[in-house]
């Protein structure tokens, strides 16, 4: 576990559902991190109650998915008060989740380079072998 990945997340996914595709779910959340970010600080900046729910709804389900538990755990406050209270992210609480987003997609990078012996997020390998896409 680093302090915005929890890898055990990563692992848990690769032996659901095999590793070319849990490393195709992490490859594609890296590439549309940034525009979920962009698109909750939007929404927000634009005073859209509705649309920032949504947006930080979507950025902490698959935050979770990939052990981003930081992140994912700041989205759904976010989505929370937006939904129960219309009350929207400040500039500051925007500045915080993208340096969480930032650190994640460094993280998963990082990892991904040791796991994978190359470019690009990897989930993690665990003692158990996951299933053959083949």
């Amino acid at each position: 576990m680093t302090e915005v990945l929890d890898l055990r997340v990563l692992a848990e996914l690769t032996e659901e559902v095999g590793e070319a595709a849990a490393r195709r779910f992490v490859d594609a959340f890296g590439a549309a991190l940034q525009g979920r970010v962009s698109r909750l600080a939007a929404a927000a900046r634009e005073g859209l109650a509705f649309e920032t729910y949504e947006a930080a709804t979507n950025l902490a389900a698959a935050s979770a998915m990939v052990g981003a538990g930081p992140l994912a755990g700041t989205a759904r406050s976010m989505a929370c008060d937006a939904a129960r209270t219309g009350t929207l992210p400040t500039p500051e609480m925007l500045r915080v989740l993208e340096r969480l987003a930032a650190a994640t997609a460094t993280e998963l990078a990082r990892h991904g380079n040791a796991a994978a012996g190359g470019p690009g997020p990897a989930p993690l390998r665990s003692g158990r072998q996951a299933p053959s896409n083949r």
